[in-house]
């Protein structure tokens, strides 16, 4: 099928677009129009966010109903939209944005052009679409603004939840509670990024290849005396919870994203349904796609501060000094991997010191 497909966003054929800002309003350079014309040199670029608004869309009008297969987006590494949300208007001359729930944008942090299928039937049609980023809004017509939050520096969670929220009744309340609930499952501050976090892998590798904390049946015989990896077993156990959350709510998400897409493509293959959680199963896909990345980061968070406990804290520390405004822009900067530096590098020495010493009581 993929020969029969038509780029639809091309200029040539009527296409326009629109956003919410263009870095010191030079739209020949960054205007919107440049993420249109198939040049990898040509983008746009928002303008830097306000405190006050901290949220950016981008809109393309075809100006005709078109059927969507796919949406292909090419970000610059250290500025990629972390968390999307795409809406259509339909082709049947309605005025109302709604979300298209049949295309699901999880990018990644790399330049390399990224492709989101489609998993809606020959029979969608839309007019226009508009994907949010960063921190996401309902596209006009204008919403009326969110609620205050308690706190003046919001955090990715709390700007998640109140999008999700604020046309419900008493949305006020409802999004502070399920705020405050999503905040207590991190262990960490919710406002640190991805590019800030340390770096695991060595110590993930380790547990995976030798089978440490995943089946006692493939763990070596304890000794009487107390070894690294004898330790390693316990610490794995005690963080398995963790573990054991992200791959379920990974699953509900793929089931429910499999449900969707059945309804409208019957050869679609349906995993097994997840066992029943009283707090996952009736969640929403994106939700479940948020606490499968919440809880993969506990996990990581969990295996840190009990192999390296000092240094982990040090770093704890630092991340709670630093304000979500300062984190804010250092990340739209591409330098929120610099924040606490130090302390990170710290930790990460410790894992790898930690993993070597596990590797010689394997060895020995």
């Amino acid at each position: 099928m993929a020969a029969d497909l038509v780029r639809l966003s091309c200029t040539s054929k009527g296409t326009t677009a629109r956003a919410s800002s263009t870095w010191k309003h030079d739209t020949r350079k960054f205007g919107p129009l440049n993420a249109l014309n198939n040049n990898s040199e040509d983008a746009w670029k928002s303008a830097q966010s306000e405190e006050n608004d901290p949220l950016a869309y981008f809109e393309i009008d075809f100006h005709r109903p078109v059927q969507v297969s796919e949406l292909r987006i090419q970000f610059q590494g250290g500025f990629v939209g972390m968390d999307c949300i795409v809406y259509q208007k339909s082709g049947d001359g309605t005025t109302d944005w709604e979300e298209c729930e049949d295309l699901f944008v999880d990018p990644i942090d790399s330049n390399e052009v990224q492709t989101f299928e489609s998993e809606a039937d020959d029979s969608m049609s839309v007019s226009s679409s508009r994907r949010t980023m960063s921190t996401l809004r309902q596209p006009p017509p204008p919403p009326p603004p969110p609620p205050p939050s308690e706190s003046k520096d919001e955090t990715f969670l709390d700007n998640w939840m109140q999008q999700k929220d604020k046309q419900q009744p008493n949305a006020e309340e409802r999004t502070r509670k399920r705020q405050q609930w999503f905040h207590k499952q991190c262990l960490f501050p919710a406002h640190i990024t991805e590019s800030a976090m340390f770096d695991t892998s060595p110590l993930l590798s380790l547990l995976h290849d030798h089978g440490i904390g995943s089946d006692d049946s493939s763990l070596m015989h304890p000794s009487d005396k107390q070894t690294a990896v004898d330790e390693m077993r316990k610490i794995a156990s005690l963080c398995s919870n963790y573990k054991a959350a992200a791959i379920q709510n990974k699953q509900e998400f793929e089931y429910k994203r499999a449900l969707i897409a059945k309804e409208k493509r019957s050869e679609i293959n349906v995993p097994s349904k997840p066992p029943e959680h009283h707090e996952f199963t009736p969640l929403k896909p994106a939700e479940n796609l948020l606490l499968n990345k919440i809880h993969g980061t506990n996990y990581n968070v969990c295996l840190a501060r009990a192999v390296c406990p000092q240094r982990t804290s040090n770093l704890f520390s630092c991340w709670k000094r630093t304000e979500p405004r300062v984190v804010k822009a250092l990340a739209e900067q591409g330098l929120d991997q610099l924040m606490c530096i130090e302390e990170r590098e710290a930790v990460e020495r410790c894992i790898g010191q930690s993993v070597q010493r596990i590797m010689k009581d394997i060895i020995n």
